[in-house]
């Protein structure tokens, strides 16, 4: 197991924020592009599941290379520069899904909550509102993959633009799936009194060197790429 697993919530919450905002407030590839680079080592050495990672970003591959070749497509019909903005698009939407997948793929939604609550001092009930949140979220992601496999089984869904046909099927069926979860949650938070006294914790989650480590370093990377690099280039 990689060192992602062993990160708190917090850290990652952290290092996707300063990410997110290196390269939002200066959308230029020479800013991405490094950053990509070490989310891209981060997330294959850390122990997040490439292979799982590769296999969901299958079923949405025509929109991810329909973006920026529709923004490089209106860029030439202004008389701008289509490969600089297909760059631009490709570089910015790799880092979110590199950020995505370092979270998703290695955060446990339990985790999570428990990190806002005791890490972030947030509100017992909205942290756990929002770990709950990001349960469903994996939960209709993990549906939704079973779904498309189940059907893959069956050879209705021979390659990712066949998934398409079966997308409101597919979509009623995780609904359905989300729905009956909720219900089942609620009952049992209810059974339990969540909320009706103070809030105690099994496990809390504390930053150790592994964690600052990644912190600093990302920070550095985030620095160099948003600040550095512009004026060298």
């Amino acid at each position: 197991m990689g060192f992602l697993y062993r990160v708190t919530p917090a850290t990652k919450t952290m290092v996707m924020f300063v990410f997110a905002i290196a390269t939002t407030t200066k959308q230029d590839p020479v800013v991405a592009l490094p950053i990509l680079a070490y989310l891209l080592a981060v997330v294959a050495l850390g122990g997040a599941n490439v292979r799982l990672l590769v296999r969901d970003i299958v079923p949405v591959a025509p929109f991810l290379v329909g973006l920026p070749l529709g923004n490089a497509l209106i860029t030439w019909a202004r008389g701008g520069d289509p490969i600089a903005i297909a760059v631009r698009v490709l570089s910015m939407l790799g880092v979110l899904i590199l950020l995505a997948a370092m979270f998703a793929y290695t955060t446990d939604p339990d985790d999570f909550a428990y990190s806002l609550a005791c890490q972030f001092r947030l509100p017992v009930r909205f942290a756990f509102s929002v770990g709950l949140t990001y349960g469903f979220l994996t939960f209709a992601l993990l549906k939704y993959r079973r779904v498309i496999e189940a059907l893959r089984a069956r050879w209705l869904v021979k390659s990712p633009v066949g998934t398409i046909r079966f997308l409101v099927p597919v979509l009623v069926s995780v609904m359905h799936a989300i729905s009956r979860r909720v219900d089942n949650l609620a009952i049992a938070m209810e059974m339990k009194g969540f909320g009706g006294a103070e809030r105690t914790f099994w496990r809390r989650p504390e930053m150790g060197f592994e964690d600052y480590a990644f912190l600093a370093t990302s920070i550095a990377i985030a620095l160099v790429a948003r600040a550095a690099l512009p004026l060298l280039l």
